[in-house]
């Protein structure tokens, strides 16, 4: 028998603690919080994504512009240059480049940047890299003050792949001596 069980206090007593700990618990899950509960979600989506931290400049002063706004068009975020013209780190996805899947497949991904800055005409690059798990400085966009010659129409840049990259692409299809 155990030792507790011989002696009527001690039954008494152990049955009276038990008896507390299982009331406490009880009212404890009546009584806590809706929102002190944690409910457990699944795992999210794995999606890549990488950093980059854009710097917009003055194109004739090569002085940063604070206040520009940069927009990912992927993602429709907006975000504006500090006084180094820099924006913070803009965490972006790795979107590949399908076209060359089955050609030759990128290691990076690309997104398109939109630059706006009043007075300035409006900037646009298409292809920006973006490696995964890889913070990038930059890309460095020079804007250029609006003018009668240019009107309303933006300025556009293309940017183009990696070199070893493009050089393994000729190779495959021009096969050297």
């Amino acid at each position: 028998m155990p030792p507790v069980m011989k002696s009527p206090f001690k039954f008494r007593l152990f049955a009276a603690v038990l008896c507390a700990l299982l009331v406490f618990s009880v009212a404890a899950l009546v009584f806590i919080p809706e929102a002190a509960v944690t409910v457990f979600e699944p795992d999210p989506v794995y999606s890549p994504g990488g950093e980059i931290v854009p710097q917009v400049l003055d194109g004739m002063s090569m002085t940063p512009i604070e206040g520009a706004e940069v927009v990912v068009v992927e993602t429709g975020g907006r975000y504006r240059t500090k006084a180094d013209g820099k924006t913070e780190p803009l965490r972006v996805p790795v979107i590949e480049d399908k076209r060359f899947s089955d050609i030759l497949k990128k290691p990076w991904g690309e997104i398109t940047l939109i630059v706006h800055k009043d007075g300035y005409a409006d900037y646009v690059l298409f292809y920006a890299q973006i490696w995964e798990n890889q913070r990038r400085e930059g890309p460095r966009v020079l804007l250029f003050k609006a003018d009668e010659q240019a009107g309303e129409h933006p300025f556009s840049v293309v940017e183009g792949p990696q070199r070893l990259w493009v050089s393994a692409l000729v190779k495959k299809f021009i096969p050297g001596p």
